[in-house]
């Protein structure tokens, strides 16, 4: 009993990443194999973390911004296009992009 206590008190203890970050995907490719996906993190919204994923499985496959960097830029200004076979997609930003000068 005493074990299952413990278990217990550290899921409150360290909350899993999802509490601790808002996932969001979008522009999925035409045959919607594809799609990307946004990891927003709830205390820096400034620095998500954008990957082109296999979207059944939730597997990045091409790391498009790791978040890490000194390169703050609003999540919401990436775009992602795809060709009508979703053999090609092309990604970019509305605005300014990361490292870009603000006009």
């Amino acid at each position: 009993m005493r074990m299952f206590l413990v278990a217990v008190l550290c899921c409150f203890a360290y909350p899993s990443p999802s509490v601790m970050a808002e996932k969001e995907i979008k522009y999925q490719s035409p045959d919607g194999r594809f799609a990307l996906r946004i990891v927003q993190p709830k205390d820096d919204e400034y620095h998500p973390m954008i990957d082109l994923i296999e979207k059944d499985s939730d597997k990045a496959l091409v790391n498009l911004h790791d978040g890490s960097d000194s390169d703050a830029f609003d999540a919401s200004e990436c775009v992602l296009v795809w060709s009508a076979d979703s053999r090609r997609v092309a990604y970019g930003f509305r605005a300014n992009p990361p490292g870009g000068e603000n006009a």
